[in-house]
């Protein structure tokens, strides 16, 4: 969710996501756009109405600081749908999407043209289980878009000895005297956030070898936990991610949106993907 004259995007953690977008804007041979009909959507967005004890304070928030905040892992923003009149058992949720949302499909759907497989490479997550070391991957490689993730969370690791083999330097800092414990992360790997690519150099009985790569260390760690590893896609590269696939916020009315979070966007260097 978003606006048009602002930089800050509004990311939801429900399923309201997937309610579908209608409006009378637009006819198609003489029909109401969408499927709900002459009347419109039946619902629309607002800011949660006191239910949620964030939101008053955080509309008052600078974006700089909103940013901060989110970046430290907090919250503080909700909405909520509301019927703009009686709503019937099994009746479709609309709301609207926004006038310039509605544009861009429309261009989107006009330009777009269908692909082939060799346009782009992708193998879903849900097809591969297994966690593969460096050498079962010279004969059965993972896909171009998967690797495996590790998490590290400890900067002041220091290495304890020089690896005995010559193939493990490589500019690796080596570690071998941490309990295992120590890297088995506190909510699961899958929930946790420092996490880095690495590779699996062997595989032992409940531990394996594993080198991490951060964005300034390297690290080779003797006896890492085997539930703290786990497979992800590399950036940009999910179906998501496919070149030409139709992205916009859906937009947040302007007489709700505060005007402390207006900016001017620099559209021209935006990328597009169309």
């Amino acid at each position: 969710f978003g606006h048009m004259n602002s930089k800050l995007l509004v990311c939801p953690q429900s399923a309201a996501i997937n309610i579908n977008h209608c409006s009378t804007r637009t006819r198609n041979n003489g029909e109401e756009y969408g499927s709900c009909g002459p009347d419109g959507p039946n619902a629309k967005l607002k800011w949660a109405s006191g239910w949620d004890p964030d939101t008053e304070d955080w509309l008052k928030m600078s974006i700089n600081l909103i940013t901060d905040l989110t970046a430290e892992g907090s919250r503080g923003l909700s909405m909520e749908i509301v019927a703009l009149r009686d709503i019937q058992p099994g009746e479709e949720i609309f709301i609207d999407y926004g006038k310039n949302w509605e544009k861009a499909w429309e261009t989107h759907v006009e330009k777009w043209v269908p692909y082939t497989p060799d346009d782009y490479i992708y193998e879903p997550l849900k097809s591969i289980s297994d966690i593969r070391t460096l050498s079962e991957q010279e004969t059965n490689p993972y896909p171009e878009n998967i690797q495996t993730i590790c998490y590290f969370d400890y900067e002041d690791v220091k290495p304890s000895v020089e690896p005995e083999d010559e193939d493990m330097d490589d500019g690796y800092e080596y570690v071998d005297e941490m309990d295992g414990e120590e890297f088995i992360t506190k909510y699961g790997i899958e929930r946790e956030k420092s996490v880095y690519p690495c590779e699996i150099v062997d595989r032992f009985s409940t531990t394996y070898s594993v080198r991490i790569i951060q964005t300034k260390r390297k690290v080779y760690i003797a006896d890492y936990p085997m539930e703290s590893v786990t497979l992800r896609m590399k950036r940009y590269t999910s179906d998501q991610d496919l070149y030409g696939s139709f992205r916009h916020f859906i937009e947040i009315d302007d007489d709700i949106f505060p005007e402390e979070w207006k900016t001017e966007p620099d559209w021209e260097n935006i990328i597009s993907y169309e």
